[in-house]
């Protein structure tokens, strides 16, 4: 929602799925991408982007899943899905985005021969 921070209490059942990618450490490197829309000030975004992907990756601590890999950005409102035409393009520009980089182990096992892709 506008200007939110605190993750809505059905958050859990979108990131429990997430926390498989933390358990092998080094298999995989989480990022987690915050975007906003484009309303307030420049500094007002950022400040508000970072807060919202903190909160994320504080979910995860708290569910004592392994942090060691998992990465948070903040991106502010520069990469929009759609223009900040509209209350429904805004809402959708507000997103969080999460991206699965393969990790040092992953990539050892792979030459190894022991992981087809």
């Amino acid at each position: 929602a506008p200007n939110e921070t605190e993750l809505k209490p059905s958050a859990g059942e979108y990131l429990a799925p997430l926390k498989r990618y933390l358990k092998e450490p080094d298999m995989y490197r989480v990022l987690l991408t915050m975007h906003t829309d484009n309303t307030g000030s420049d500094s007002y975004r950022d400040q508000l982007t970072l807060d919202r992907v903190e909160s994320v990756f504080n979910w995860f601590e708290d569910s004592n899943a392994d942090t060691r890999y998992l990465f948070d950005y903040a991106m502010s409102d520069d990469i929009p899905l759609e223009p900040n035409t509209s209350i429904d393009s805004r809402r959708k520009n507000r997103r969080l985005e999460v991206y699965l980089v393969p990790g040092k182990r992953m990539l050892e096992q792979a030459k190894k021969g022991r992981i087809a892709f």
